[in-house]
Parts: C-alpha cells; sequence; structure tokens
C-alpha cells in the first residue's frame, strides 16, 4: 500500500513538470517586445475603427532608441522613442499617441504638409521681389513662415480629435490623454513662444481637448 501510495506521488509530481515544461515556451513566448507592443496597438486601432490603410504600415511601425520625447509618421509608419514609450505607464496612454500619429496619416497632413511648404516658401520669395525694403521683405519671410505654422497648429487638433475617436472606439480610457499631455507639458518647459512652436504647448492642448471630450485626470 504504502509503495502503491509513492509510485501515485510520484507520477502525480512527474505530471506536473510535464505540464510546466510544455506551458514554460507559450508563457515565454507570450511577452512581448517593445516594438511588437506597439505594432499591436497600431493593429487594433487601425481594425477596430476599420481604416483603410495597408498592413505595411502595422508592420513597419517600431521604437527608436533615443533620450527624446517624441512620436512621428512619414505617412508609412508609426514611430515612438523609447524615451516616450517608458515616460508613458499605460497601454492607454500610448495608444492616444499612436492614434494621434494615424490621425496624421488619415487626415492627409504628411501630403499638405509638403505642397504647404512649398507653396509658403514661393510665396515669401514672390513677396520679397515687390519690397524694396530690406527689413520689409524679412518681414515677408517671417510672415509666411508664421502661417505655415497655424496650418501645422490646427493639423495637430485634427490629430488629437482623431486619436481621441481611435482610442475610445478601441474602448482604451479617454483620459489617458492627460497622461500624455503631462508628461509633454513637462518636457516643454522653457518660455517659448506658443505661436512659434510647430506643435502647440501641451498646456493650450490640455484645456482643449479636456473640455471637448469632459477628460478628467486619472
Amino acid at each position: 500500500m504504502t509503495l502503491l501510495k509513492s509510485a501515485t506521488g510520484t507520477r502525480f509530481i512527474l505530471s506536473v513538470l510535464f505540464a510546466s515544461l510544455c506551458f514554460m515556451p507559450l508563457l515565454y513566448s507570450a511577452k512581448l517586445t517593445p516594438d511588437e507592443e506597439l505594432q499591436r496597438i497600431v493593429r487594433k486601432l487601425i481594425e477596430v475603427n476599420q481604416l483603410d490603410l495597408p498592413e505595411s504600415i502595422i508592420e513597419d511601425s517600431h521604437i527608436q532608441k533615443t533620450d527624446t520625447l517624441n512620436a512621428y509618421t512619414d505617412g508609412k509608419k508609426v514611430v515612438m522613442t523609447s524615451a516616450l514609450w517608458t515616460k508613458l505607464k499605460t497601454e492607454d496612454a500610448r495608444a492616444f499617441v499612436v492614434g494621434h500619429e494615424l490621425g496624421h496619416i488619415t487626415n492627409r497632413h504628411i501630403s499638405k504638409g509638403t505642397a504647404r511648404k512649398v507653396g509658403f516658401s514661393l510665396l515669401g520669395r514672390l513677396l520679397s521681389l515687390f519690397i524694396s525694403n530690406p527689413i520689409g521683405s524679412y518681414g515677408a519671410q517671417i510672415g509666411t513662415q508664421l502661417l505655415d505654422l497655424k496650418f501645422d497648429r490646427n493639423q495637430e487638433y485634427q490629430a488629437d480629435d482623431s486619436g481621441m475617436l481611435y482610442m475610445m472606439t478601441a474602448n482604451y480610457n479617454k483620459n489617458a490623454a492627460i497622461d500624455v499631455f503631462k508628461v509633454l507639458r513637462q518636457a516643454s518647459q522653457g518660455g517659448r513662444v506658443e505661436f512659434l512652436v510647430t506643435h502647440p504647448v501641451p498646456d493650450s492642448r490640455i484645456k482643449r481637448v479636456s473640455e471637448k471630450y469632459n477628460l478628467q485626470s486619472i
């Protein structure tokens, strides 16, 4: 009887060990790299929102290793820096950033921005030809640059709206957007003139988005 119990106990222990060995690879493979986590968020937002974007945008999205807090898109992928990825502690916050960048793509800001910079550059040169005063000529160039930045600011607001829509549709916590702005606000301290900054200073964006979407700090 003792031998039977001993044999049964041994078989039980061996079966547990065998099961552990079988499931260990699955548990190990379940841990995604930052690149894979970013791609998973990109895929979720694209699929849930039924965005008409190519698969390559998901596959080419990646984390860029740098100490700079930034995220950007060239229209072909979404890139987030490792510094910003680390600062944003939740998937919800990261989803807002990804949604924002996807908003730049879906709103066709990339192609519009390229055409606009060429157009305003030409306008500045034409104005300079009709202004003989060197100071006036310089003012014409500065004026066209300010107009260009104003369009960029509006594009940022558009991308914010798209980011909010995409993340909420995918059931992410919309309030996480405030965390993103807090991180950006801390990084933008330095007293820069808001109108001369391509991306709006986070304080103004926090107020706009918070009021429009009834956000609360989490």
